[in-house]
């Protein structure tokens, strides 16, 4: 037989691919399972080419950013990741002795957000016709651009399910209490929200409210003006009643020391004590008042 046959039939037998894809929430942890036939002798797992874990059948070594997240079990050549990243997604591979035998393995990881919580709008359609309809349009925020096409949208109304982010619907009055449910899923995750078709409606009481709040608002804005400007007033005017205060208690003060001043000058007057005035004689006493007569004349001299 051809050796390139033999060689053919080998790989076919020992050498098994899975290429199975499996999907992995963000944060959370994942087993990758082989399913090998027998106990290992060695096991040697890679990420994208690169090392991730090995075992020689005596020790063990784990690789990169993989240090502190990975479990190897021996006996099966289980590895679970814990912690996933985004980074983490891409293939893996297993290459194990089984039996004196090589035999290889490989899953395709895909790490993926959970669902967000959907939100629904709507847009009235332009009908001619008296029968009003609306079209309904579900969206999820979905940050991982990379995996948004895994996003799966269904509209569920009264047990039936459509397939799609948007769903056109039949209106009936403003108060239509019709209920639709968008679900949101991917493959590890998803999501649900309710929308009722009222809603649909341009809500013109929502502007009452707006105008109430408005109100208030202008109004506590004059009040807290109005209360700034009495009390800036209150502050001008105090400040001017202290000064001319000040000044009438100043002028109050001057006037209290003058006659302090005259009192003292006057006391000084009456306690002077007698001998530091001018004698008293007889021309006094006929002068009187001190008035600038003579002497000779107040008394005329006696001729002998």
């Amino acid at each position: 037989m051809d050796h390139r046959y033999i060689l053919a039939w080998f790989v076919f037998i020992f050498c098994r691919v899975d290429g199975e894809s499996l999907y992995g929430l963000k944060g959370l942890s994942i087993k990758l399972d082989p399913a090998i036939p027998d106990k290992p002798a060695d096991i040697l797992w890679k990420h994208n080419g690169n090392k991730v874990v090995e075992f020689n059948g005596n020790e063990e070594q784990v690789y990169g950013t993989f240090e502190n997240r990975i479990t190897l079990y021996w006996h099966t050549a289980d590895i679970e990741i814990t912690d996933l990243r985004f980074e983490d997604g891409g293939n893996y591979e297993l290459e194990a002795t089984i039996n004196n035998k090589l035999h290889r393995s490989s899953k395709t990881l895909v790490v993926i957000d959970k669902v967000p919580k959907p939100t629904i709008s709507c847009k009235m359609n332009d009908d001619s016709s008296s029968n009003k309809s609306g079209t309904l349009e579900c969206s999820a925020d979905y940050k991982h651009s990379q995996t948004q096409s895994l996003l799966k949208f269904d509209w569920g109304s009264h047990g039936n399910v459509q397939p799609g982010p948007q769903l056109t619907i039949s209106l009936g009055h403003e108060h239509d209490d019709h209920e639709y449910i968008c679900n949101v899923s991917n493959p590890k995750s998803s999501e649900t929200t309710t929308f009722t078709a009222k809603d649909c409606y341009p809500d013109e009481s929502s502007s009452v409210p707006l105008a109430v709040g408005l109100a208030v608002l202008f109004s506590i804005i004059f009040v807290v003006l109005v209360l700034g400007i009495a009390y800036s007033c209150y502050r001008k005017r105090k400040a001017c009643f202290a000064v001319k205060g000040d000044e009438e208690e100043s002028t109050k003060k001057v006037s209290d020391d003058h006659n302090t001043t005259a009192q003292v000058e006057e006391r000084k007057l009456l306690l002077t004590p007698a001998a530091s005035q001018p004698p008293h004689t007889g021309l006094d006493v006929a002068l009187g008042d001190g008035n600038s007569q003579n002497v000779d004349e107040a008394y005329p001299r006696v001729i002998d």
